[in-house]
């Protein structure tokens, strides 16, 4: 993979003996889904993808019925499907990619306080805002962001990553 802001010829491919490998248009590392622009919207899919299947897999969990009670379903939602969807945040949650995500997370946050509270669909977002009962993704994600920058901001200035967190917080 080339990682470059200019247009680069598609066709470059890579030889390592008899093996010919194309150039790939996206690439996995440690589960973070990168293109060549770092747009991260394959990323996006995948989350929006891991979202839904985990809300559809806590709805089973979590029926009228019969099933978890809201403290318990909050638990659950917080640890189960918060850790799935903001894996990686650190990287793909920056300033270019920060409307597209909210978007995302927000809708994901409103399905998860239907599945706990065992509201209908059509229930309006501002009464799902007011009755959720657990704390916001956003502010979740953006704190777990700002805590790993306070952490890494105490890096000496030789190390390699200062210079590329320096360079996110002055992004305006």
């Amino acid at each position: 993979m080339i990682f470059n802001h200019k247009n680069v010829d598609n066709n470059i491919s890579f030889q390592f003996g008899d093996l010919i490998l194309p150039r790939s248009p996206s690439t996995k590392y440690l589960g973070i889904i990168f293109d060549s622009k770092l747009t991260f919207n394959e990323k996006f899919k995948k989350i929006k993808f891991i979202g839904d299947s985990t809300i559809n897999q806590l709805t089973r969990i979590n029926r009228c019925s019969y099933g978890l009670n809201i403290v318990g379903a909050k638990n659950l939602i917080v640890s189960v499907l918060f850790s799935r969807v903001l894996y990686g945040s650190i990287i793909w949650f920056n300033q270019k990619n920060q409307q597209k995500f909210v978007q995302l997370l927000n809708v994901l946050q409103n399905k998860a306080t239907r599945v706990v509270l065992g509201l209908f669909k059509t229930t309006p977002v501002k009464i799902l805002e007011r009755e959720c009962p657990f704390n916001p993704i956003i502010p979740f994600a953006i704190k777990q962001i700002h805590s790993y920058y306070i952490k890494r901001l105490t890096f000496p200035s030789t190390h390699p990553m200062k210079a590329l967190i320096n360079q996110e917080l002055n992004y305006v």
